[in-house]
C-alpha cells in the first residue's frame, strides 16, 4: 500500500512540474519590466488555483485508488487547505493580472478590470466560475457549515462542478502560458478530460449501474437499543456487490421524503451476507424520520468507501475502542479479524446500559472464539469517561496491538490523545470521521 501511495504522490508531483514548466517557459523568465514581473505572479497563480481544483476533484472522486491509499482524515484536511489555497490564488491572480495589465496599458485599476471581457475570451464564465468556487469555500467554513442544511450545502457543491466547465475555457484559450504553446494546451485538455471521466464514472455511473444492478431495497428495519435502528437491505445477487469490513456508504432513499438526503453510514453486515446492513441512531431530524422509512423503498448505494479495514492492521493484538454508534463498523471488522486468529478486544463505551446494541452478535462471538475475543461494556453514566487508566487494563505492557477507535469526533480525539500519552504511534492508531463529501 505505501508502494501505491508512493506511486500516486509520484504522478500527481509530476503533472504539477509539467504545470509549472509550461509557465516558466512562457512567463517565468525574460521579466524585465514591473508589469511582466506582475503578470507572471498573476499566472503561476491563475495555475496554481487550477491545479488545486484538479486535485480536489481527485481526492474527492472516491476514486478506489484514492480512497485505499489515503485515509478519510488526510482527504478531508487536504480537502480543506487546497480550498483555502484555491480562494487565496485566485484573488492573487484576480488582482495582479488587473494592476499588471493596467499598468502595461495606462488604465486605472476600474478600467482595466472592465475591460478585461473584450480583451481575453472566456474571462466573464471564468469570473462567474470562479465567485461560485470562492462561495463554495465560504460555506465550507466549518462554522458555516454546521449550520447549513444538508440540501443546501449539497446543491453549493454541485454548483462548483459548473464552475470547472466555466473556468476552463478561459485557462485555455487566455492562459498565457497555455494558449500560446499547443503541447501545454493539449496537456491542459487532457487533465481535464480525465479528471472528467474519473469523477464522473466514481461519483455517479458507477454507484448508480451497481444500484440499478442489484435492485437494493429496504427490507426490514430491526430495533437494535435505545434509539438504535438496523435497516437490512436486498437485493439480486447481493454477495456479488464487494466492500471490506470496516467500510461505509452514502446512502439514498428512493422516496420523495428522503430523495434528496445521502448520507454515510457503516456497513454493519458482514461482507458476502445475503443482505446489507447499515446501522444508525436517531439523533437528527433525518436519522428520526429515517426509522419510518417504508419497507419496499429503492435505494442509490455509493460505495464502498473508507480506509477504516483490517489491512492496516497487521498486529496479532487488536484492541477496538467504540463510542456509542460508532460500534457499527466493529461487527464485520471483529469477524474478519476473529477469522484472521487475531487475538480482539472490544471496549465498547455506551451512555447507559439500555444503549449497548448488538448484544446478539457479540455474545456469539464470545461463543464462536472463546480464546481470542473479549467483550468490555463501559457505562459512563456509572463510571464516567474513558480515562488513560482505564485504557492502561486493555492495553499490552509492551503496547504491542493496534487500535481501531470510532466514536463521536469529541470522544474520538481524546481517546487519540490518550493513547499517545501511553506510548502509541500514530500507525498503531486506526480511526476515520466521515461526514458529507
Amino acid at each position: 500500500m505505501k508502494k501505491q501511495r508512493q506511486f500516486i504522490l509520484t504522478i500527481i508531483a509530476f503533472a504539477l512540474l509539467v504545470m509549472f514548466y509550461g509557465w516558466f517557459i512562457k512567463s517565468g523568465h525574460g521579466l524585465n519590466t514591473s508589469s511582466d514581473r506582475i503578470i507572471a505572479i498573476s499566472r503561476i497563480a491563475g495555475i496554481i488555483a487550477t491545479a488545486g481544483v484538479l486535485l480536489e476533484f481527485l481526492v474527492m472522486s472516491r476514486a478506489p485508488f484514492i480512497e485505499d491509499n489515503f485515509s478519510l482524515e488526510e482527504i478531508n484536511e487536504f480537502h480543506r487547505y487546497a480550498g483555502y489555497t484555491i480562494v487565496y490564488s485566485l484573488i492573487v491572480h484576480i488582482v495582479f493580472v488587473t494592476v499588471g495589465y493596467g499598468a502595461l496599458d495606462h488604465f486605472s485599476l476600474w478600467k482595466q478590470f472592465w475591460s478585461f471581457p473584450s480583451q481575453f475570451s472566456g474571462l466573464l464564465s471564468a469570473l462567474v466560475g470562479s465567485a461560485a468556487l470562492i462561495i463554495a469555500a465560504l460555506f465550507s467554513i466549518k462554522l458555516v457549515r454546521k449550520k447549513l442544511p444538508y440540501e443546501l450545502w449539497y446543491f453549493i457543491h454541485v454548483i462548483v462542478y459548473g464552475s470547472i466547465v466555466l473556468t476552463f475555457s478561459h485557462q485555455v484559450d487566455s492562459g498565457g502560458d497555455v494558449s500560446t504553446l499547443p503541447w501545454m494546451r493539449a496537456y491542459w485538455y487532457f487533465l481535464f478530460g480525465l479528471l472528467f471521466v474519473i469523477v464522473a464514472y466514481y461519483r455517479f455511473i458507477r454507484h448508480i449501474t451497481l444500484s440499478l444492478y442489484h435492485g437494493f431495497k429496504v427490507e426490514k428495519i430491526i430495533p437494535e437499543a435505545n434509539g438504535i435502528y438496523s435497516v437490512y437491505i436486498s437485493g439480486r445477487n447481493i454477495q456479488k456487490y464487494t466492500y471490506k469490513a470496516g467500510q461505509y456508504a452514502h446512502w439514498r432513499m428512493l422516496n420523495p421524503k428522503f430523495f434528496l438526503q445521502n448520507h454515510p453510514f457503516s456497513f454493519s453486515s458482514v461482507p458476502g451476507s445475503d443482505h446489507l446492513r447499515f446501522t444508525f441512531k436517531t439523533s437528527g431530524d433525518f436519522t428520526n424520520k429515517l426509522a419510518s422509512v417504508p419497507v419496499g423503498t429503492r435505494l442509490l448505494v455509493d460505495g464502498p468507501r473508507g480506509s477504516f479495514v483490517t489491512e492496516h492492521s497487521f498486529d496479532r493484538k487488536v484492541l477496538m475502542i467504540a463510542g456509542g454508534i460508532g460500534v457499527s463498523p466493529f461487527i464485520p471488522l471483529a469477524k474478519s479479524l476473529l477469522e484472521d486468529k487475531r487475538d480482539i478486544t472490544v471496549l465498547y463505551s455506551v451512555v447507559n446500559r439500555e444503549d449497548v446494541a448488538f448484544k446478539e452478535e457479540f455474545n456469539q462471538l464470545l461463543n464462536t472464539y472463546p480464546a481470542t475475543f473479549r467483550l468490555a461494556i463501559h457505562v459512563a453514566s456509572e463510571t464516567g469517561y474513558i480515562t488513560e487508566a482505564t485504557l492502561l487494563k486493555f492495553v499490552a505492557e509492551d503496547r504491542d496491538e493496534a487500535v481501531y477507535v470510532c466514536g463521536p469526533p469529541a470522544m474520538t480525539n481524546s481517546i487519540i490523545k490518550q493513547l499517545k500519552n501511553l506510548d502509541f504511534y500514530d500507525d498503531q492508531i486506526i480511526t476515520e470521521q466521515f461526514s458529507f463529501a
